[in-house]
């Protein structure tokens, strides 16, 4: 299993460190893509776009995306760096596509359920 992307000399490490720690306790079947997939031992599953999402709302930056393993993965650039809350839910990081900026409503546009995990996952960060 791969680490979260937190580079020890970003300026929001010790924010992002924090957020991710509170995500880790946040994230559920319910704000996952795959909520059938997710488990407690690996909770960032499924959680990359929500997450991607709420970094980018805190932060600001950019969103990026490509597909791994598959799939779609969406992810942050911070002050030109790349942050990656969510790249633990990989064994392998190999991407198939070119990284590209994906913009706030193709992010949206990701899922039926987005709109509602991410509403969910905030909610629950909020409290």
């Amino acid at each position: 299993m791969l680490e979260p992307v937190i580079p020890t000399n970003h300026p929001h490490r010790p924010h992002l460190a924090a957020l991710r720690g509170e995500l880790e306790q946040r994230w559920c079947a319910e704000t996952s893509f795959w909520p059938e997939e997710w488990t407690s031992e690996r909770p960032s599953v499924g959680q990359c776009a929500v997450t991607a999402m709420l970094v980018w709302d805190r932060f600001g930056g950019e969103m990026l995306r490509t597909v791994n393993q598959g799939v779609p993965h969406y992810w942050n650039r911070l002050k030109g760096v790349e942050v990656d809350l969510t790249r633990d839910q990989y064994d392998v990081w190999a991407p198939e596509e070119e990284v590209v900026v994906a913009d706030r409503y193709e992010v949206e546009s990701s899922g039926p359920t987005l709109e509602a995990r991410y509403r969910r996952l905030v909610s629950s960060v909020e409290q």
